[in-house]
């Protein structure tokens, strides 16, 4: 799943070719819901196999790049330049703070009539966000200069942008958000590792850990908006990376206290958000219309890639050489990262936007 939203950089030129940024919303938003009903069908008739799954969770994921990346250059279209942290932190938040509900909701369902239900709800949510889009207005922009662009040009001109323009700022903000991504998938797969090994299979405990990391980054979101530090938008994202790299550390010595376990990844949600609606809301205050969506969809080529590898590598770690050693290894490669960029005065320390 990870990997597949790095394609999010083939698909930026035909955002950017558009006009109406809302149509790949309201248009794809209801295919989801049809493959949606279609899953339901499946699981009704018992005819889901993990082949299907791959291939379901691959296709939703390709169709999700869509709306998404159109999302990303919607919001600076109707947003003042100075809200954009805002927009974004709260935005995230109420997503975090639905997905809460959704879970425990889908818990209900599933005791209720089967997981059946679950797809079922999936597809009526992918029904209501389409909708509620029809009534959001979005001016629409203006086609490139020089015309209708090949998906080869417009993918080439996005890079050329990025690495061969005036922007310094970009390549470094790509490299290291790739590297930081890697690293910071360490809390989710954590997550279920000690469940299941250090509280022996402790399937509520694994429910309970799930939705407190959810409502930390609901907090962490909330917090970031309302401090707004769009001036100080690095040395945001370097503090977070740091204090999330030493609770990654963390974790393994109080992996058996359940009640020190929660509070910790209560503080591991918190910093989770910070670096990333950071730098997309970097990207929006400081891109051009033109260049949003192929920037924004470069940026996460090299995140995606960096989530989908590290989740493999700490598997293998884990597996191979135990939990502590993978959390320690991540967590402190975290700090790492984040006070070598910090003391070395680099860009990514001076990223802000007024």
């Amino acid at each position: 799943e990870f990997s597949t939203y790095s394609l999010t950089a083939v698909i930026g030129p035909v955002i950017d070719a558009h006009p109406d940024k809302r149509m790949f919303i309201i248009r794809i938003f209801p295919v989801q819901a049809a493959i949606a009903v279609i899953v339901t069908v499946l699981i009704v008739v018992r005819a889901m196999t993990v082949p299907l799954v791959i291939f379901v969770a691959f296709l939703m994921a390709v169709l999700w790049d869509f709306p998404w990346l159109a999302q990303t250059a919607i919001l600076p279209l109707i947003m003042k330049r100075e809200k954009l942290l805002q927009a974004n932190s709260l935005m995230q938040a109420f997503g975090g703070g639905s997905t809460i509900f959704i879970n425990a909701l889908a818990g209900f369902i599933i005791a209720a009539v089967g997981v059946q239900g679950v797809s079922a709800i999936y597809a009526f949510a992918f029904m209501a966000s389409a909708a509620v889009m029809t009534t959001v207005k979005v001016p629409p922009t203006s086609k490139p200069s020089g015309g209708d662009i090949s998906l080869f040009s417009g993918l080439r001109e996005g890079w050329l942008y990025v690495l061969k323009g005036r922007r310094k700022d970009l390549s470094e903000l790509f490299f290291v958000s790739g590297l930081q991504g890697f690293f910071s998938v360490a809390p989710i797969l954590l997550m279920a590792v000690i469940s299941f090994i250090s509280l022996k299979g402790n399937v509520t405990e694994y429910g309970l850990l799930n939705g407190i990391f959810l409502a930390g980054g609901f907090t962490g979101n909330f917090v970031l908006g309302k401090i707004n530090p769009t001036q100080s938008l690095g040395k945001a994202m370097l503090a977070a990376t740091f204090a999330e790299g030493f609770l990654i550390a963390l974790s393994v010595f109080v992996a058996r206290n359940i009640a020190a376990l929660d509070l910790l990844w209560f503080a591991i949600g918190c910093c989770d958000p910070v670096f990333y609606n950071s730098q997309s809301s970097y990207l929006q205050a400081t891109v051009d219309s033109d260049h949003m969506a192929r920037v924004k969809g470069n940026a996460y080529l090299f995140r995606g890639l960096g989530r989908g590898s590290g989740n493999l590598v700490l598997g293998v770690i884990i597996l191979y050489f135990g939990i502590a050693s993978g959390a320690l290894a991540f967590g402190f490669s975290l700090i790492i990262l984040a006070a070598l960029l910090f003391g070395a005065n680099s860009q990514m320390r001076k990223l802000g936007y007024s």
